[in-house]
Order: structure tokens, then sequence, then C-alpha cells
């Protein structure tokens, strides 16, 4: 079906919002503590009814990348950061038939790499949608230029090939890495090859809205070897008509691929379309030497530290087991796309491919508790303290102290837990503050102050229709 006709269906489902899709039916990072026994992980997502991939990582321990996907047992894990068969010693649960969930997904006791006790833990779902991601698995039958059915309904942006039965390279195509017939390898820090030129591995990723056509002459074993089992992660992304079918009128895209060329010194601005909540760059040409973070395939995202500030972001790297690196700058993000200048993600004559994926939500709420939440406690915020649970991932909050000449306080997740005094002219100080501690909770990360006076906090969730956060710069003119 065509980009239009599927306009027509959005536009003819009127104010039916079930018939509506949002980038927060589809995406999720969301946030969780391990704790060695089981838990449920509710994103919103509907993994039972719909399915996709869940894909989780320890931020501070080096351990593998666990991918989970409901086209295989979901005992059975693969790792992005290797090349190993996939196993089942990490299962997300036992009772592998209600792992995936109509919100999320189960996680099972002491699932080593998943669950361990009060670890700290990211996890992306990518729901099953035409024009946002698809995953399809097949079985090898050694022909050159075989084509493989998918459900994306467009062209894909980006597809992730790796052998299941036995240890092999991740193969991954990526529409503007500006080698013809190029691919490059999850699970290491290489730049894209197109070694073997059109005996490549894939033929013609790029395809159509049904199907894609994998390698041939002497690189058919990457991605086809007879009577092997391979899983492929497909992601829309070429914002073709195809895949702008999402919000209040089904026009929108909410994911996006393309590159830019670094240029190691000043501001290279990227306009996607959308400010991202997530966002994957990779150097797909040229070479950091001696940096392997610079070469990896780098993953941020706005639950964990990516800001309009670009401070101490949080950056994890799908080819590595390391553990997330917070202290480093490496580009920012704006309302309509995200800014580089470092030289790990802007090396003067070097070419990045990227994949970004819309904010949300997109929808209205249901009820004033999705954007607001008020409490008060009488803990001293020193580093280390947990503020009141909101129930939401806040974007902005207030403290207010009811008894005391203390400093009341207004941070935003965009600032990146800098503090701006509302009865003072001060600048933004600090970050003193973490909204990337857990999902829903904020931390002090330096010593606020030492009373024990009872505060209010009023905390905002971003919403269309109801509340806005901006951060702009200023031009003089």
């Amino acid at each position: 079906m065509s980009g239009s006709a599927k306009k027509l269906l959005h536009a003819a489902a009127g104010s039916a919002s079930g018939d509506k899709v949002y980038v927060e039916d589809v995406f999720s990072t969301h946030l969780y503590n391990g704790n060695s026994g089981s838990q449920s992980i509710n994103n919103g997502i509907d993994l039972a009814g719909e399915g996709g991939l869940v894909w989780i990582k320890s931020r501070e321990d080096a351990a593998d990348h666990a991918l989970y996907d409901t086209e295989r047992n979901s005992n059975n894990v693969i790792h992005s950061s290797s090349n190993a068969a996939q196993d089942n010693y990490t299962p997300l649960k036992n009772d592998t038939s209600n792992a995936f969930t109509s919100t999320g997904f189960d996680l099972n006791t002491a699932t080593g790499i998943t669950n361990n006790d009060n670890y700290i833990y990211t996890s992306w779902t990518f729901r099953k949608q035409e024009g946002f991601f698809d995953v399809v698995t097949y079985t090898g039958d050694g022909t050159s230029a075989r084509t493989v059915n998918h459900n994306l309904g467009c062209k894909p942006g980006m597809i992730m090939v790796k052998r299941t039965d036995s240890s092999a390279d991740w193969r991954v195509w990526h529409r503007y890495s500006q080698l013809s017939y190029s691919y490059g390898v999850l699970n290491t820090d290489a730049a894209f090859t197109n070694t073997g030129g059109d005996n490549s591995a894939f033929y013609d990723a790029n395809g159509n809205a049904s199907n894609f056509t994998l390698g041939q002459g002497s690189r058919v074993d990457d991605t086809n070897q007879n009577g092997a089992t391979y899983i492929a992660y497909l992601f829309a992304g070429q914002g073709d008509s195809d895949s702008q079918i999402f919000g209040d009128d089904g026009d929108e895209a909410i994911i996006k691929c393309g590159y830019y060329n670094g240029n190691g010194s000043t501001d290279v601005t990227v306009d996607v379309g959308f400010e991202p909540q997530w966002l994957m760059i990779k150097r797909s040409t040229g070479n950091d030497t001696g940096n392997s973070q610079a070469n990896s395939w780098m993953i941020f995202d706005n639950m964990r530290g990516y800001t309009a500030t670009g401070n101490d972001q949080a950056t994890l790297f799908w080819n590595s087991s390391e553990d997330e690196d917070l202290n480093s700058y490496r580009g920012k993000l704006t309302s309509t796309g995200f800014i580089v200048n470092d030289s790990n993600v802007s090396n003067s004559g070097s070419t990045y491919v990227y994949m970004a994926i819309r904010r949300g939500p997109m929808k209205e709420p249901s009820a004033g508790t999705d954007v607001l939440h008020i409490a008060e406690n009488t803990t001293n915020l020193q580093n280390g303290t947990e503020l009141p649970a909101t129930g939401f991932p806040a974007d902005i909050q207030f403290g207010s102290w009811r008894d005391s000449n203390y400093s009341n306080y207004l941070i935003t997740r965009l600032l990146g837990g800098k503090n701006l005094y509302t009865h003072a002219n001060d600048a933004a100080a600090g970050p003193l503050f973490d909204f990337g501690h857990k999902q829903d909770v904020i931390e002090v990360t330096g010593n606020f102050d030492g009373t024990s006076s009872p505060r209010a906090y009023y905390s905002f969730r971003r919403y269309p229709k109801v509340f806005d956060v901006v951060v702009y710069s200023g031009t003089g003119s």
C-alpha cells in the first residue's frame, strides 16, 4: 500500500485514536534496576500482540549487549558485541510463552547480564510496525542475490543480519554508507567496506517496500550460507512517504537514517526533521587510529543524558561490552536534529552514518497526572539522595522550600540536570541532579543543601498541546 493510501486510511479513521500510531506505541528507552529476581518491565509496548525486539545493556558493568526478539524462542539471546552463535543462558523468563507481554517484557530470576541485583540497566524496545521496524528469520540456501521478504512497508534505512546457529560476524547495511555494495560489522569498530565489490554481503539491501536482496558471488556465505539460520532486523528511515504514517494526521515520520561529513572543529548541524530521543552514530569511512571509541557504534538517548548542552553524555557502544562512558562531549540535541563538533563524532575527512528516532510522546495525555506530579519530603539534598518518584520520566522540576529561606530551583532534562535558581539571576550551576538515574526518579549528584526542612516538588512531562521545554542559542538579532 502506498504512503498516500495509508494517509487516507488514517484520515478516514477520524477520532478513533486506536487507529493512529505514535512513537511511544512502538519504541521505548526504559531504565531499570536489577534485582536478581523476577520483575516485569512496563514500557507500554505491546510485544505479545505485535512482536519486536528487546535490547538490554548493563550501564555499569562490562557485560555483553543482550538481544531478544519474538521471532525466536525468548530463551535465545544474541549479542551485538560478539560474533557468537545464539545462546540460552540468560532467558528473559523461564515461562517462554509469557516473556513478551502486552506492556513490555518479563525478566527472569538471576539472569546475569540482564538482571543482576543492584545493577542499573537500559533497555531499548522496538515494536514491529510498518514505517518503523521489522524482524525476519530465514534459512540460508547458498543462492546468489536471493531476495528476502519483509513487512516494513517501505524501503529499509538500515538492516542488521546475524547468523544464529554458529559464530559469525554481524553484517550491517546502511543506505548512506557512501560505498556501493558496502557493509559494516556490528560487533567490531571497523569502517564500512565494499570488499568484493558487487560480490558483497548485500547486493541490493535497498530493495523495495516488501523485500531486500542478499549477497552474491564470493560473499554469499556472509548472509546466506546454505543451511545456516539467520535473524534480520530492519529499520525504516529513508524518509519516503511510506514511512510518514504516524501522529494525529498519519503524516509524520518517527525514524531517519542519514549521514554527515565531519570537519574536526566547527559545529556540524544535522537536520532530521524532529527532536531525537535516541541516536546511533557510526564512522563509516576513515579511521581514528588508536581511538576505538571514536570508531565505534555509539548510542545516545535522552533518558541516559543526551541533552541540549552536550555535558557529561552517557554513551554506550553496540560493538563493545564496556560500561557506560559518562564524561565525554560528543554532541547535543536540537529541536530538529543534533549538532556535533568533537573529533569523536566529527573527524575531518570522515563520513558518519546515523539513525535517529523521534522524541515522544506524540499523542495528548489522557489525564492530568500524566503531565504533573506533586510531592513533598524532608530529606537532605546530599549526594546520592533520591527525590520522590514521579510516576513518569520528568522533563522539568521545580523545588521549593516551604518554611526556610533556602534556594528554590528549577532543573530540566534538556540541560542535563543543571539547576537554575528561580529567586536569583545566577547562571545555571552544576549539574547537581541526574535525570538518568532511574526511569522516574531524579537523583542529587552534589551537596545541594543540608536542611531537613519540608520541600514541595512540582514535576512536569512534555506533552503535545499541554507543556513543552525548548532550549535555544541566542543570535543577537
